[in-house]
């Protein structure tokens, strides 16, 4: 009988407990999600709210502005420790939330209209030209802007970024992609816990780091929260599809422009395979490629603490 209670009291116990565990992540879940909307800036751009936060204002007559795009999905808190880090080293670095994400209106939701509403938004900041950084699903924005706006564009980084298309080309006849209540909940619970997604070998030292356990943290973050960033999700679904039936056009303007551009991809990034970049250096006269051995797409966490220093490097030698 005795055992019978103890087991009873147990079973209940860990009910108390998993009950409490639920109520705790409800309660963060919803308070985060408020602050994502309320924490950032906002500025009415062309009929639409553009969202968008700053780093390192002090820095802005100073140093460089640098303009970071986030992934797919994503939003201005992707690659915020990154606008924290550069803002350190004297930069002046904003991030917006692209169309669809987090606050940011879907209404100029075409690659054209999004490079429109971000030069609108350097205006605003009172920005005449800026490094632009395009990450993972950011990546045709930010080929779109230096395309469109070479006058605005100080030099480009692309890092895991897509560029081409016509590499792995989405099938138009499925339907637009959407991650799935479980998917949502599994990158919240890693963002409490990114070590657990360390990959083994060399990279896994880096999180020691303190730069990386942030990164990580808002990296599962950005792609929790799903009812925020699902309409820009799927709007950068269509606009690749788009570019897919224009790679050619595409190409000839990659092939004009002159910048300075530096690429740094994962050798083993099956997300975004090296080829992105491999197909930019081949279109961009002087574009240099930083490939990284055996790093796959989660080296934009575990190997912060390089890429940001390479971002310094490039930023400082123009």
């Amino acid at each position: 009988m005795l055992v019978k209670n103890s087991l009873k009291s147990l079973g209940w116990g860990l009910l108390v407990l998993l009950g409490g565990c639920v109520i705790y992540l409800w309660v963060s879940y919803s308070y985060k999600s408020t602050g994502l909307l309320s924490s950032a800036n906002t500025v009415e751009i062309d009929n639409g709210v553009v969202q968008f936060i700053e780093h390192g204002l002090e820095n802005k007559q100073s140093g460089h502005s640098v303009v970071v795009l986030h992934g797919t999905p994503g939003g201005y808190d992707q690659f915020n420790h990154y606008g924290r880090l550069l803002a350190a080293r004297g930069h002046h670095i904003v991030l917006p939330s692209r169309a669809g994400y987090l606050g940011t209106d879907t209404v100029n939701s075409s690659l054209q209209r999004q490079v429109s509403t971000l030069a609108k938004l350097m205006d605003f900041l009172a920005i005449e030209e800026a490094v632009i950084v395009g990450i993972s699903g950011g990546g045709p924005v930010a080929l779109q802007f230096v395309t469109d706006y070479p006058q605005r564009s100080e030099g480009l980084v692309m890092i895991a970024a897509i560029s081409d298309p016509s590499i792995n080309p989405l099938d138009p006849a499925q339907p637009t992609p959407s991650l799935s209540f479980s998917q949502n909940l599994l990158f919240y619970l890693l963002s409490f816990f990114p070590g657990l997604v360390a990959p083994a070998g060399p990279a896994l030292s880096a999180y020691q780091s303190d730069n990386v356990e942030i990164a990580g943290t808002e990296m599962f973050q950005s792609l929790s929260f799903y009812s925020l960033r699902k309409a820009g999700y799927q709007n950068d679904w269509q606009q690749l599809l788009q570019q897919q039936s224009n790679v050619q056009t595409l190409r000839e303007g990659l092939s004009a422009i002159t910048l300075p551009t530096l690429l740094i991809h994962g050798e083993q990034d099956v997300n975004v395979p090296i080829e992105h970049s491999d197909s930019v250096v081949e279109l961009i006269s002087g574009a240099r490629l930083i490939s990284v051995p055996e790093a796959t797409h989660l080296f934009l966490i575990t190997e912060i603490n390089f890429i940001v220093d390479r971002i310094e490097e490039f930023v400082n030698s123009l």
